[in-house]
């Protein structure tokens, strides 16, 4: 697999940027510590069976985390009912769940067996407390919760109760309480009730001190909070940025979107920005919210990963990552509808449990993947994920009592926060990277193809074949920076290879054969072949080397093919200066071997251009048709021996002189169209023209004139091809521009006499295409034009395939006629052949279109068959070969008719009747069309209809003869029954649509008695 341009020069980039970037995240980490990362002293005291001295502490070393074990009263409210405190409580971890505790002795005593849905009370005494104020601060608690100190309620979050359908949510926010006492103990109650959410626990410490203190603690914990969020929210509106100015770069996006999502999940255990902004969120909006921007964190993350490393990424994983991650949040978004008792959420996040880690052992194994690859900023971002891990884990040890709050290593709460910003800074540094070096490939890849181009002006403006190659060899060496190259061509009349021009060799003409040594194998199979040790490959010639003087230490070599793909030779370089060949030099050595086979097609065909130069003059001597070359001055340079034969003269009359005194005044248009011609790059053709030639006479003449054109675009003068049309030959140019060869020599054989007036039985086929009007305002003059002529050149092979005649074209329309002037035996059939081809070609053409983005074109055809009046007719100075009749008008009504009645192809009662062979119809009608007072019937031919184009075509035809059948018996209730199954089938079926809302019609207002069934067409 090649890698871009873009890859292969990061790979490349020094190990120093990767060390200074690692270092800018160290130095971060430690100085961010000391912001985010709230840490207790070592030697603060702690709770302990329920009571903290704080004799010996002072509080300006700082604030007091009241971890430890609490005294812990099951389903009682000690500050509501002060029901005395027993002789030996039972005990509680803070912080941790009640879930853990062991207070199976409380389940027997109250008769519940719920450890999970309750409410207890957490009793604290602190003793040898200074008089003064003092606060008490829980940043985080998932219940209601309410706050004594020395049996006095302080404060409450949410509400509490004893039946869990009577409790209201907490804001999940900090909890604050103030209070002075002039006692040296007091007693703290946290009366907390879970039946609001299933966690019950205190997921961080409470935290006491003076107000001073436990207020500074709280501004920097809630500008911690908001400020992770703001850098979360500053990088989302950076990598939106990025992406904007490279729609390419999805890493961007995709860390944008990660950057948002995560930075609000944290959000939920602090300051909530979004609550900040809109603060009249409800309970059951904020959980939505919580679980969305855990599932977008997820997706982003591995779509993230993904993008920046897509080589090692799996893309299955990635795939099984979104859509478990969305199939998840589209079931907890209705469950969480339908408002639930809160206290199931917990296993509504049981998948988060197991998705998020899965999710972080597939990137952390990607990026070690990106790592041993040696990928652009994996070192960084495999770096800032452990920093991110430890962080954590770390908190995640410490809040539970694991692990001891240890400022010299940075273990405290606020830790995750510090790893996500360390994180998300990573990733910065990653994606500045990748711009980097997105400009420097881009300058890079600049001054290559600047190099590129320079040899490439070099080898394309030298045609002598010899000196071509050398330039092509040296250029070669000099762009890859290699030490040799050589050019090997290859020779059809000895399948072998050849270079004329080999660097460093003494001999310069080399030949072996076509399927020898590497530069045969890569001949052959057309592969690149990139060795980077030459004398370990066995294809490699070492004699070569031996016979040379010379040390081949690798070898690149590459087929040069030509414009069409065929391979006309072979490139080979020889000895990477600094190093080995890269995939680089490969996409290089591509780029210069397409411009070289260019020249090498130039300079071949400009040889063979000089050396048939004698061969052309003979050529012309010899043609039957005369050509006269005018030059660019107007004067004529050249005249062949046929034009000397239709002009009279002598050449030496001709040459040098005035074109337009040669032409005389009688040939004023000819003048005309040659001046006309001048500068344009399309040749044009006058059929049947009558010139004045130099003695008086006249002459009928078929002149081409081409106007000479050189490579760069210039006028060079104009070239005028005579034919002297005479007898056959007159006739059979003219005939071949509207009917096949067959019919044409069958005319020739019978005589002119045969385009004379004459009435034959005929069939006359009308094609047009629909939508015509719109499609040409659409595509404009050029553009309808090359359409037409697309569409004209397919539909005229169906017409002469079966035998027809190409009557005329009429604007977007085609009329053909089958058995005129040369009537036979099959012409309907050859009609209706040619009208099932032309769907069938239409169907190839708009695939073709469709792979050019160009909408389809659809056609509507009509054919009659009858008698018609063929011939040549016109005036004396036009005359055009045409039918004329009844059953021509019929046809082109029948045309017309396919829009009324939605079918493709409508063909008359007589076509069906004259038909030899039998075609898939339907009778559509008996019409009196406007005009004509005889009725007929029409059919709807089917043959090109596919089960794709015609849905269940059995079943409508079934129910839609049945119909019909009824229809004309006056039986409209079962014709309506018929033809609403038929609808049933095929609700596009337009011909069972009419004929229902006919039998609903004549069901309300009966026709008369003497009604036949024919329908009389008001319009043409």
């Amino acid at each position: 697999m090649h890698q871009s341009w873009e890859n292969e020069f990061r790979d490349r980039l020094p190990l120093s940027n990767t060390l200074i970037a690692a270092g800018l995240l160290v130095i971060m980490t430690i100085l961010g510590g000391r912001f985010f990362v709230t840490s207790t002293p070592a030697d603060a005291p702690v709770v302990e069976s329920g009571r903290l001295t704080v004799a010996d502490w002072d509080f300006d070393r700082g604030t007091i985390q009241l971890s430890g074990d609490w005294e812990f009263y099951w389903k009682q409210y000690l500050g509501e009912d002060r029901i005395p405190a027993k002789d030996q409580p039972d005990f509680g971890r803070v912080p941790d769940v009640w879930h853990n505790l062991d207070i199976d002795a409380v389940q027997q005593d109250l008769g519940d067996d719920d450890t999970a849905r309750g409410y207890a009370t957490y009793r604290l005494v602190i003793e040898d407390l200074e008089p003064g104020p003092y606060s008490v601060f829980i940043p985080i608690l998932y219940a209601p919760s309410r706050i004594w100190v020395d049996g006095e309620q302080l404060t409450e979050n949410g509400k509490l109760a004893r039946d869990f359908k009577a409790g209201e949510e907490a804001i999940w926010k900090g909890h604050f309480a103030g209070f002075n006492t002039d006692d040296s103990d007091i007693e703290i109650l946290i009366e907390v009730s879970d039946h609001i959410h299933g966690d019950g626990r205190f997921i961080v410490p409470p935290v006491f001190g003076p107000p001073d203190v436990i207020s500074d603690y709280i501004t920097v914990f809630n500008i911690r909070d908001l400020l992770i969020q703001g850098i979360a929210t500053i990088l989302f509106i950076f990598g939106i940025v990025l992406f904007l100015f490279r729609r390419s770069d999805f890493a961007s996006l995709y860390f944008a979107i990660f950057a948002l999502s995560f930075g609000t999940v944290l959000s939920y255990l602090g300051v909530s920005l979004p609550e900040v902004l809109m603060p009249g969120l409800d309970f059951w909006t904020k959980i939505n919210i919580f679980y969305a921007a855990e599932c977008a964190a997820v997706i982003s993350a591995a779509a993230y990963i993904a993008a920046l490393y897509p080589d090692e990424r799996i893309r299955i994983v990635d795939r099984l990552i979104q859509i478990i991650t969305v199939f998840f949040l589209i079931y907890v978004t209705i469950i969480l509808a339908g408002k639930p008792d809160p206290f199931d959420f917990p296993q509504y996040a049981v998948f988060l449990l197991v998705i998020i880690p899965f999710t972080s052992l597939y990137i952390l194994v990607t990026v070690i993947r990106a790592v041993l690859n040696n990928r652009d900023g994996a070192w960084i971002f495999l770096f800032s994920m452990l920093i991110l891990v430890y962080c954590s884990i770390g908190e995640i040890l410490v809040t539970n009592g694991t692990l001891p709050s240890i400022p010299a290593i940075g273990l405290g709460l606020g830790m995750t926060s510090l790893g996500f910003m360390i994180f998300l800074i990573a990733q910065v540094i990653v994606l500045a990277q990748r711009w980097t070096h997105t400009l420097q490939t881009s300058e890079k890849m600049t001054t290559d193809l600047s190099r590129l181009i320079e040899v490439t002006s070099a080898i394309s403006s030298e045609m002598r074949l010899e000196t071509l190659l050398g330039r092509i060899v040296h250029g070669a060496t000099e762009f890859i920076h290699a030490e040799r190259s050589t050019l090997f061509l290859y020779d059809e009349r000895t399948d072998e290879l050849w270079s004329l021009i080999a660097e460093g060799l003494e001999n310069r003409e080399i030949r072996m054969p076509a399927n020898q040594g590497l530069a045969g194998a890569c001949f052959q199979t057309g592969s690149t072949i990139n060795v980077p040790d030459a004398y370990a490959d066995s294809r490699f010639n070492q004699e070569w080397d031996v016979t040379n003087n010379f040390r081949t230490r690798n070898i690149l070599t590459m087929a040069v093919e030509g414009k069409s793909g065929k391979r006309i030779g072979v490139m080979q370089v020889l000895n990477k200066i600094g190093g080995r060949f890269q995939t680089i030099d490969e996409e290089r050595l591509h780029a210069f071997a397409a411009q070289a086979a260019i020249a090498i097609e130039n300079a071949e065909l400009f040889g063979e251009v000089i050396s048939a130069r004698n061969y052309n003059e003979s050529i012309l001597g010899s043609m039957s048709n005369g050509v006269v070359t005018i030059n660019a001055y107007g004067n004529i340079e050249k005249i062949n021996t046929a034009a000397l034969e239709i002009f009279g003269g002598e050449e030496p009359d001709y040459i040098g002189t005035d074109a337009n005194s040669w032409l005389a005044q009688d040939n004023a248009w000819l003048i005309e169209e040659l001046a006309t011609m001048r500068g344009e790059d399309v040749a044009r053709t006058l059929l049947d023209v009558d010139v004045t030639i130099p003695d008086g006479g006249s002459k009928s003449l078929n002149i081409s004139i081409v106007p000479l054109i050189d490579q760069d675009g210039d006028d060079n003068g104009t070239l005028m091809l005579v034919e002297d049309i005479t007898g056959e030959k007159r006739l059979r140019g003219t005939m071949s521009r509207f009917m096949t060869k067959e019919v044409a020599d069958k005319i020739l054989d019978d005589g002119e006499d045969s385009l004379a007036g004459s009435t034959v039985n005929a069939s006359v086929l009308f094609a047009d295409l629909r939508g015509f009007t719109s499609l040409s305002e659409q595509l404009g003059a050029r553009g309808t034009v090359a359409m037409l002529n697309e569409y004209f050149g397919e539909m005229t092979d169906a017409i002469f395939n079966w035998q027809g005649v190409l009557d005329k074209f009429i604007g977007d329309s085609i009329m053909a006629v089958y058995g005129a002037p040369i009537e036979g035996d099959r012409d309907a059939d050859n009609a209706l052949a040619s009208a099932v081809e032309m769907k069938h070609i239409l169907a190839r053409l708009n695939e073709v279109r469709a792979s050019r983005n160009e909408d389809p074109l659809n056609i509507s055809v009509g054919i009659a068959t009858g008698e018609v009046i063929a011939g040549t007719i016109g005036s004396a100075k036009r005359m055009e070969y045409t039918v004329i009749g009844d059953c021509v008008n019929v046809a082109a009504r029948l045309e017309n008719l396919t829009r009324y009645y939605g079918a493709d192809i409508i063909a008359s009662e007589d076509t069906l009747e004259h038909a030899k062979v039998s075609v898939m119809n339907r009778e559509l009608d008996l019409i009196r069309v406007k005009g004509r007072a005889r009725p007929g019937g029409i059919y709807e031919i089917l043959g090109h209809h596919t089960a794709e184009t015609f849905l269940n075509m059995e079943d409508v035809l079934h129910h839609y003869q049945s119909g019909l059948s009824a229809y004309r018996q006056r039986n409209w209730d079962q014709a309506i029954a018929e033809f609403a199954s038929a609808l049933k089938a095929n609700e596009t079926d337009r011909p069972s649509q009419i004929y229902l809302d006919r039998a609903k019609l004549f069901k309300e207002n009966p026709p008369p008695d003497d009604w036949d069934g024919v329908w009389t067409m008001t319009s043409k």
